[in-house]
């Protein structure tokens, strides 16, 4: 496996969180928005419901989303959309658009915003919707395609956990 690129950004909280700070956990790492109307709240659904497959198991897992979004994602508006859903486990990060730019790069992340002005929301972004799976080394393992069901990425994640 390839080592994941690293990076920097700003938690939900205001803090820092750099990626190779996670070593020694499993990290789900994936791409999205706030105000994203039907990925983003799929993905973090199939996820927790992962996390909740895995039982005690769960806790060698951070799942954390970096944003399309930065205008709109502040650490405020994280802080609110992760706590209203109680995903406390859950992390989600923002920074400066060039700093986003490099890891959308890095990951291969495909980004563009679509102006939507009839739209309450006055534009979408369209994005790529994977998740990553980055060992406890830090090493890219594995990439679930958006629609993964829930109870295949729990039977990966446990396998994997035990080495297997």
């Amino acid at each position: 496996p390839l080592p994941a690129p690293d990076f920097t950004l700003t938690d939900q909280r205001g803090r820092p969180f750099r990626l190779s700070e996670q070593r020694g956990r499993f990290v789900l790492l994936f791409f999205g928005y706030t105000a994203c109307p039907d990925a983003c709240p799929t993905t973090l659904s199939n996820l927790r419901r992962a996390l909740d497959m895995l039982g005690p198991g769960a806790g060698r897992v951070r799942v954390a989303m970096v944003t399309v979004d930065p205008e709109r994602d502040t650490p405020e508006r994280l802080a609110a959309y992760f706590d209203s859903k109680g995903d406390e486990p859950f992390i989600g990060l923002t920074g400066p658009r060039e700093n986003l730019e490099s890891i959308w790069r890095d990951y291969s992340v495909a980004v563009q915003r679509e102006e939507a002005p009839q739209e309450g929301a006055g534009y979408w972004v369209a994005h790529s919707a994977s998740t990553y799976l980055i060992d406890p080394q830090g090493r890219l393992l594995a990439n679930y395609a958006f629609g993964t069901p829930a109870k295949d990425m729990a039977t990966d994640l446990r396998r994997r956990m035990r080495g297997g």
